[in-house]
């Protein structure tokens, strides 16, 4: 019986902060928090989560978890434009070295 209501809590800890990263296109998976809102050629990983940093008796505040929020508010801009010029850098390789 214990087992299983650990498993519970668990489950609860998960679906609550699952509730309040969808509100940012964040996912919870396999105890890493992902941008589902990138592209799959992309490196989705935010941070990693442990599930007993969720409190059940109080409503999740995100700015309890400062990598989360970091990314929140400026990681995800800067993520995307780092892979729009590493893009670009490795067509200028490509085309380079096929005008060789």
């Amino acid at each position: 019986m214990q087992r299983n209501s650990v498993f519970k809590l668990n489950v609860l800890r998960h679906q609550k902060m699952q509730s309040a990263l969808n509100k940012h296109g964040l996912t919870l998976t396999n105890g890493v928090v992902v941008d589902s809102t990138l592209p799959y050629t992309m490196n989705q990983i935010v941070c990693p989560f442990d599930y007993k940093a969720v409190d059940l008796n109080k409503d999740v505040d995100l700015s309890q978890f400062p990598q989360i929020v970091d990314y929140i508010k400026g990681g995800r801009s800067e993520k995307i434009a780092k892979h729009i010029r590493e893009q670009a850098e490795a067509r200028d390789f490509i085309h380079a070295s096929n005008s060789i």
